[in-house]
C-alpha cells in the first residue's frame, strides 16, 4: 500500500495489509458493539480512536522483540500506514454509513498527505550552495558533497543530482556513506557514481549499511577511492588540503581522531558518516562532512526533525553548515530514505545535494 516498490516490497505490503485489517477490524467491532447509532458523534470518534490505539499496541511485543533500528522502523511503518491508509478507509466508511460527508474530505486530505510524503517531497531535490571560509587555504576549491543515496531505484532525481554536480565543475566529489538499501542495487548505484566527473578525484567513506556489499570493487569500478581510516594530502585547483576519513566505528575509539590528525597539514577535512564524530573531534579538524541523519527524514514545520538517530543538536542534524566549538560541520540530509520495513517517506525534508566552495579566510597566507 505504498506509492513505491522495492526489494522489500512484498514483505512491506504484507505488513501493511495485516496492519490495516487488524486496525479496521478492531474499530468496526468496537463501533458495532458500543456505538451502533446511525450518525457520527463524538462517541464514535472516541471509540474509533481507542480501538485503533489498542490495535497498534498489539504490535508492541513484536516491535520490542525485534528491537533496534528495524524494530523502530516497523513501528514507524505501522504508524504511517494507520495515518494514511487505515484512517482514510475508516473515514470513507463512516462518511457513508454515519451520514458524515465531511469525513470523505478528511480521507482525501490524508491520501494527499501520503502522496506528498512518498512521491512529491522525496523527488523535490534541494541544491544548496555553501561557502566555507578555511584558514590556511590558498586557493578556492569546489567540492560536491553526497550522502545516503539509499534508493530503491536510480531515477530522474538521481540523474538531476549528477547533472547539477557536474555542471558545478567540482575539483573533488566526496561521498559520506550509506549507498544502497539492498545489495541488488549495487551495480546500478555504481554506474551512477561512475558518471560524476570532477577535475580531481572522488572519495568515499562507509556508512551503516555499506558493510553488506563488496564496496572495494564497486568503488574501484566507479572511480572512487575508499578513505576509511586514511588521510591524504591532495592539491585540487592549486590548493593544499588534508582529507581524513573514518568509518562508523573507529572514530569512537578514545584518542583515535587526534592520532589520525596528528601532524597533518591544515586545512583538514574529516569525512565521517556520522556527525557525532564532531563531538569528540575537538579542534583537530577545520571542517567535518557528514550524513546519516537524513535531516530527520520526517520533519514538522516550525519544529524540525522528530527523530535524528544522532547525539548532535537537532538543528545540526537537520542539515546544513553549523559549528561545534571551533569546528565547522556540514551535514547532508542525503538523497534517500531508511530501508527495510521503514516507510519510504520524507516530509518537510527535501533530498539534499551540497555544492561547496572553500575559500581562504581573510587572514590566510597568500
Amino acid at each position: 500500500m505504498s506509492f513505491t516498490w522495492n526489494a522489500f516490497g512484498w514483505l512491506n505490503l504484507g505488513l501493511d495489509v495485516l496492519s490495516v485489517l487488524l486496525g479496521l477490524g478492531a474499530i468496526l467491532y468496537a463501533l458495532r458493539r458500543w456505538d451502533p447509532g446511525a450518525r457520527f458523534t463524538f462517541r464514535t470518534f472516541k471509540i474509533s480512536t481507542r480501538a485503533l490505539v489498542l490495535a497498534f499496541c498489539g504490535w508492541l511485543p513484536v516491535v520490542g522483540y525485534i528491537g533496534g533500528i528495524v524494530g523502530f522502523s516497523l513501528a514507524a511503518r505501522l504508524a504511517w500506514t494507520a495515518a494514511t491508509v487505515t484512517i482514510p478507509l475508516l473515514c470513507l466508511y463512516l462518511a457513508r454509513s454515519r451520514r458524515a460527508p465531511w469525513l470523505a474530505a478528511a480521507a482525501v486530505a490524508l491520501i494527499a498527505a501520503k502522496y506528498y510524503g512518498e512521491v512529491w517531497e522525496p523527488g523535490n531535490l534541494e541544491v544548496e550552495r555553501v561557502t566555507v571560509h578555511l584558514p590556511g587555504l590558498t586557493h578556492r576549491v569546489k567540492l560536491v558533497h553526497l550522502s545516503d543515496l539509499q534508493t530503491d531505484t536510480i531515477g530522474p532525481l538521481h540523474e538531476r543530482v549528477r547533472r547539477e554536480a557536474n555542471a558545478f565543475e567540482p575539483d573533488l566529489v566526496l561521498f559520506t556513506g550509506d549507498l544502497v538499501n539492498h545489495p541488488s542495487l549495487a551495480a546500478a548505484a555504481g554506474d551512477w557514481l561512475a558518471g560524476f566527473t570532477p577535475a580531481g578525484r572522488k572519495y568515499f567513506v562507509t556508512g551503516d549499511i555499506d558493510g553488506g556489499m563488496e564496496v572495494h570493487g564497486l568503488l574501484r569500478r566507479a572511480g572512487f577511492e575508499l578513505l576509511d581510516s586514511r588521510r591524504l594530502v591532495v592539491e585540487p585547483a592549486g590548493a593544499r588540503l588534508t582529507l581524513l576519513g573514518v568509518d562508523i566505528w573507529n572514530w569512537r575509539e578514545d584518542g583515535y581522531l587526534a592520532r589520525l590528525a596528528e601532524g597533518a597539514p591544515r586545512p583538514r577535512l574529516l569525512l565521517s558518516h556520522r556527525p557525532d564524530a564532531a563531538l569528540v573531534a575537538g579542534d583537530a579538524f577545520d571542517l567535518v562532512l557528514s550524513g546519516h541523519t537524513h535531516g530527520g527524514q520526517v520533519c514538522l514545520p516550525l519544529w524540525g526533525p522528530l527523530v535524528t538517530l544522532s547525539n548532535v543538536a537537532r538543528k545540526i542534524a537537520a542539515g546544513g553548515l553549523h559549528r561545534i566549538g571551533a569546528t565547522q560541520i556540514l551535514v547532508s540530509r542525503g538523497l534517500g530514505w531508511e530501508g527495510h520495513v521503514a516507510p519510504r517517506v520524507r516530509t518537510f525534508c527535501r533530498p539534499h545535494l551540497i555544492l561547496i566552495e572553500l575559500i581562504p579566510s581573510p587572514d590566510a597566507p597568500r
